[in-house]
């Protein structure tokens, strides 16, 4: 009779504990969801810094998601009135808000020519083999003798040293940061050799659904088609999140600073690549005509609702061109402000 009263005693005080640790763990869980439903925007930020923050968590608008036809509108009447000036011979912008807002369009699916926007799916080809091997971007490549780097207006402010040994990492942060052609080429001439029977960035422009570029005097790109190549970085759906934030790092660090980042705020991160091409037009010998083409294309994270915007254009004067292209970048990025929710 003592033990089935020390047993009753046993298990009620069991089931009582039990009840207690239950009771316990609901209370815990509660907190630990009330906390992470309160965090601040960016739920890694303490790692990742250039990466879609959704990736990791929600929160509310920041901004009102209407229709930006006021400014699709503004943006046109300014780039037929810098046409009618002279500036200008042709343009395309692409506008898409990346917390799933409105987008907007002029000219966006008309081709003009890549020229060094082409670096970034070659960077992008190679971080899809570091993927699978790491190693990759420790291999030395030998700079053996100087590769021509063609009219760049905008140079680069570093350049490669002809017999000195560069690592591929080290070549892709040159390609991007400051638009290095012999970089890029040495790239390329590696990944030709990694698969002698297969061309590799023809594979990537396929998968990413772009026009394989051809005759250098056409076009191949557009705004809208190019911009995709941000999305998906931006959202680490193409490339891992470490390569996906490593390219957009090094974007963000790009020595072109005259295009989208002149037209916002200083402090407001820009990760973007541009593109130029100086053109003469020759028919018998004789000169026919000149023409410039100037892009920049890239991801400007207003705080807590980064925005996608591509600005392509025609025409006489580089430094002209990039003016109007920072105008633009200035005129997007106040009617995004002018949207904040307080």
């Amino acid at each position: 009779m003592k033990n089935l009263m020390l047993n009753k005693i046993k298990n009620i005080s069991n089931s009582r504990l039990m009840a207690f640790f239950l009771i316990t763990g609901l209370v815990i869980g509660y907190f630990i969801s009330f906390y992470l439903n309160n965090q601040n925007f960016n739920c890694y930020s303490n790692y990742y810094h250039y990466l879609n923050p959704r990736l990791a968590c929600q929160d509310k608008p920041v901004i009102r998601k209407v229709a930006y036809l006021s400014l699709q509108n503004s943006v046109g009447t300014y780039l037929n009135e810098e046409s009618s000036k002279g500036n200008l011979s042709d343009a395309s912008v692409y506008f898409r808000d990346l917390e799933n807002g409105p987008i907007f369009g002029i000219n966006s699916n008309k081709l003009f020519i890549s020229a060094s926007l082409i670096k970034l799916p070659t960077v992008m080809t190679v971080l899809r083999l570091a993927d699978q091997d790491d190693s990759l971007l420790q291999r030395k490549i030998l700079y053996s003798q100087e590769i021509p780097s063609g009219n760049q207006d905008f140079a680069p402010a570093k350049k490669l040293v002809v017999g000195q040994s560069y690592t591929i990492d080290d070549l892709v942060a040159r390609t991007l940061e400051y638009s290095d052609n012999a970089a890029n080429e040495l790239l390329v001439n590696e990944l030709y050799k990694i698969n002698p029977k297969e061309d590799l960035i023809f594979d990537t422009f396929r998968d990413l659904g772009l026009v394989v570029p051809g005759d250098v005097t056409k076009g191949d790109l557009s705004t809208q088609s190019y911009s995709s190549l941000f999305r998906l970085l931006y959202n680490a759906s193409f490339l891992s999140k470490e390569n996906s934030e490593k390219i957009l790092t090094l974007l963000g660090r790009a020595s072109f600073k005259e295009g989208l980042e002149a037209g916002v705020p200083q402090g407001i991160k820009v990760a973007g690549k541009f593109g130029e091409r100086e053109l003469d037009f020759v028919s018998n010998g004789k000169s026919t005509g000149h023409e410039n083409e100037l892009h920049d294309c890239g991801v400007i994270y207003y705080p807590n609702n980064p925005y996608l915007l591509c600005v392509m254009t025609k025409g006489q004067d580089f430094n002209v061109l990039a003016k109007i292209i920072a105008h633009v970048s200035e005129m997007v990025y106040a009617e995004v402000d002018s949207r904040k929710i307080e």
